[in-house]
């Protein structure tokens, strides 16, 4: 990510899949970059399918650019999958970010009442991935924004700092939901099978039981 004039950046993504992603720059309306905060938030809270975390796994979104410009039929169907899978963590990550930077603005992580009510009032998923952020992960979260803040402001036009998302399971949320209704369709069968065999096995022996009967002097 470079800091270019007047407060903006240019940011390059180069995935493990070897394809390199270039970022729209958009005029700041804070003093840290919008994606900046979305990474140090995202990363500290372990939201894992939101704006990085997508991107990481092959998502690509409206306005980014894969360089060069040229998109390959394997980079748009990967992006495709990934992001019918993960629409929703993408969604809820933009409302917990833009929560807690907000928080983390008007310094309402020393007044957690005023946080807490804040965080409560975001929009959420039907099934979020995790918990609202506690009154301490707040606290680190924003120490976080902080410090990003602090070196971001701190560097000369032109230079740039290197981010370094946590490798994560290749798996989208969907698709982890589909392995683990298959895996119980799966362990239904396997139980509806063993019982189908105890009843032979049960059916058997009272055959020859009733044959041991019959033969009997």
């Amino acid at each position: 990510m470079t800091r270019t004039a007047e407060g903006r950046s240019t940011t390059l993504v180069r995935r493990d899949d070897g394809v390199t992603l270039e970022l729209p720059s958009y005029a700041p309306r804070h003093r840290l970059p919008h994606d900046l905060a979305h990474f140090v938030v995202e990363r500290t809270l372990g939201l894992q399918w939101g704006f990085w975390g997508s991107i990481a796994a092959g998502a690509v979104f409206g306005g980014v650019e894969v360089l060069p410009r040229k998109r390959t039929a394997r980079v748009e169907e990967r992006s495709r999958q990934v992001m019918k899978g993960t629409s929703s963590r993408v969604t809820e990550a933009e409302a917990v970010v833009g929560g807690v930077v907000e928080i983390y603005q008007r310094r309402l992580d020393r007044d957690w009442a005023a946080a807490r009510a804040l965080l409560s009032g975001i929009w959420r998923p039907a099934h979020p991935s995790r918990e609202l952020p506690t009154q301490a992960e707040v606290r680190r979260v924003c120490q976080e924004i902080s410090d990003a803040e602090n070196r971001w402001l701190g560097m000369a036009t032109g230079s740039s700092v290197t981010l370094v998302w946590p490798r994560q399971a290749a798996t989208s949320p969907r698709h982890k939901a589909r392995s683990t209704q298959r895996r119980r369709t799966s362990a239904s069968a396997a139980r509806v099978s063993a019982s189908a065999d105890a009843g032979r096995l049960d059916t058997q022996r009272d055959k020859r039981h009733l044959c041991d009967r019959l033969l009997a002097p």
